[in-house]
């Protein structure tokens, strides 16, 4: 599970310069649909998920136009 890759990054931000928050999701998803709504400028995002969840079209999104990849990425 992820759990363990929460903690450690709660760990390591809770020295951080800036505010860090950690948030677990269950399915992709629900990881666009949260990103969609809180993720500003400047943000860090740490995705985690199989290679079978597809993950990694969100990641694609992001990376391919992160001010707008909220609006493209299929529910």
């Amino acid at each position: 599970g992820t759990a363990p890759l929460a903690a450690g990054a709660r760990a390591a931000g809770a020295n951080a310069p800036r505010a860090t928050e950690v948030v677990e999701v269950a399915d992709v998803p629900g990881a666009a649909d949260l990103l969609g709504t809180r993720l500003r400028a400047g943000d860090v995002v740490l995705l985690k998920g199989s290679n079978g969840s597809g993950i990694w079209r969100l990641a694609d999104e992001l990376l391919a136009a992160p001010a707008t990849a909220e609006r493209r990425m299929p529910s």
